[in-house]
């Protein structure tokens, strides 16, 4: 009963406040339902603006969900593009695909936004780039065939995409196949990685599906531990809000981005937080199927910033590269 009775004190309280001032409170309360609604507003308008294509409908309902749902659970930017130089942790060795050869991206990082979509605002693509990163994908499944296709994305169907056939067949069967058993095989980690994505994608190219013309030229790729540090690391890219979200061991105790205070952090993003953030990675060579499947992005699904020169479209090939070999287990690429 008395827990009852203190539970009303605040409704009291504000009651008596009103009683005493009512054109005060009202005008408060007015103004704090105008500064909602106009917050409310841009960010809708914010998310329209940000294109069609993720898995949510381009629409009120749309906005809805990403605000309501997705926004309150994505990592926040501080933890999205910061290099914590992490202990690199089972893949290749620990060297990952890069080797240390990418230097660094000139300029500050560019403005992003949403979760899903997730996209590049500025520092857009003006130079046709887009168009040089979608033929080295086609070059990369042409020169490939049996550990790529390229089609359009299942994540974001106007984006074009690179999915790895090698993963496919490793894990849809108890073994390996007579006709692939001299093929290159993805690490356990990678087939983690590439369990909870649609056909094995990997790797897509954004488009603007509703603007004819316009080039964006940024990408959504998985890496391997070590090259997303790297790439991140050199101002390359970031993580996506929801990378390791939510089947990876950490997600719950990790931290989004209303509750990310960097004083209460102890040191580690979601994605490399708990001991066992990828537990049955380590099956064993050949034994693909002890590998568990995951549901969700992820902990290295990361954004790629569009480039803005040609150089800038030999290092993005670069990381594309190395993603193709994390989740083929090929060496020679292209």
């Amino acid at each position: 009963m008395a827990t009852y009775i203190q539970a009303w004190r605040p409704v009291r309280l504000a009651r008596a406040v009103y009683d005493t001032s009512p054109l005060l409170v009202s005008s408060l309360v007015a103004l704090l339902v105008a500064n909602l609604a106009s917050t409310g507003y841009r960010d809708y308008r914010l998310y329209i603006s940000l294109g069609g294509g993720g898995p949510l409908p381009h629409n009120l309902f749309g906005w809805l969900v990403h605000s309501l749902v997705l926004q309150p659970l994505a990592l926040a930017r501080f933890w999205r593009t910061s290099s914590r130089h992490y202990l690199p942790l089972a893949d290749g060795g620990g060297r990952g695909y890069l080797k240390g050869q990418l230097g660094s991206r000139r300029g500050g990082r560019p403005k992003t936004a949403g979760v899903a979509p997730h996209r590049q605002v500025d520092q857009l693509d003006e130079t046709g780039s887009e168009e040089a990163l979608k033929a080295h994908l086609r070059q990369l499944a042409a020169n490939h065939p049996s550990h790529l296709l390229i089609s359009s994305s299942r994540i974001e169907p106007s984006s074009t995409a690179l999915f790895s056939l090698t993963h496919t067949l490793v894990t849809r069967s108890d073994a390996p196949s007579r006709s692939t058993r001299s093929a290159a095989f993805p690490s356990d980690l990678s087939r983690l990685f590439l369990s909870s994505l649609p056909g094995a994608e990997f790797c897509h190219v954004h488009a603007p599906p509703d603007a004819p013309g316009k080039q964006d030229g940024s990408l959504h790729l998985v890496l391997s531990p070590e090259d997303a540090d790297e790439v991140i690391g050199k101002g390359w890219g970031e993580l996506h809000g929801l990378a390791g979200c939510p089947a990876y061991t950490g997600f719950w105790i990790g931290w989004p981005a209303w509750l990310a205070r960097r004083w209460s952090i102890s040191g580690s993003a979601r994605w490399w937080s708990g001991a066992g953030w990828w537990a049955g990675g380590r099956a064993g060579a050949g034994a693909a199927n002890k590998v568990q499947r995951k549901v969700g992005l992820p902990p290295t699904y990361t954004l790629i910033y569009a480039p803005r020169d040609d150089d800038e479209v030999e290092a993005v090939k670069r990381i594309i590269n190395a993603s193709v070999a994390f989740a083929t287990g090929l060496r020679e690429v292209p």
